[in-house]
């Protein structure tokens, strides 16, 4: 039988997704988004987006540093040298209730660490696309450009012939 610790966890949950202004899912399957909120809970009881928009925007700033680094790793990797990539961080304001985070102009709208993968590695690759077209990753099979997505809570490079050619950051998944 749960407490009324857990009742009152529960019941916050709810209204983040019912009527409070966030752009996530609080009841999202990955137990790592559930700890993070259990212990902003915990820590800090029930808390109004105005509370609760830093701790969203420190959380995206961290995933998308940590997404970028892994990506450059990987874009080294591959023979090309290092880009220099830009993490823009906005506080919250009337725009942005919860913050912005953007990866190259790629804004993070996850706070799963896949989600957010898989959206700053859209980020990057537009950044390599543009000036100089290069393009990262291809698809071994046909030598085509592949495209982030997140499906199912795993971040993958997805060929434009249409099948998963490999996870992205594949030690992170």
């Amino acid at each position: 039988m749960p407490n009324q610790y857990d009742l009152a966890f529960a019941r916050w949950l709810t209204r983040l997704r019912d009527d409070i202004d966030v752009d996530f899912d609080p009841f999202d399957r990955d137990p790592a988004i559930g700890e993070w909120l259990y212990s902003l809970f915990r820590d800090n009881g029930e808390m109004t987006t105005d509370h609760l928009a830093p701790h969203v925007t420190a959380r995206r700033t961290f995933l998308a540093e940590s997404s970028v680094a892994l990506l450059i790793r990987d874009i080294r990797a591959a023979g090309h040298p290092a880009p220099d990539i830009v993490i823009d961080v906005m506080d919250p304001d009337p725009q942005f209730r919860l913050g912005k985070v953007a990866v190259e102009g790629t804004h993070i709208q996850s706070v799963d660490a896949q989600g957010v993968l898989a959206e700053a590695a859209d980020g990057v690759q537009t950044y390599l696309a543009y000036p100089g077209w290069t393009v990262w990753p291809t698809c071994p099979a046909h030598g085509l450009g592949v495209h982030p997505s997140s499906t199912a809570g795993v971040a993958e490079w997805v060929c434009s012939a249409g099948h998963v050619v490999r996870p992205i950051c594949p030690d992170l998944s």
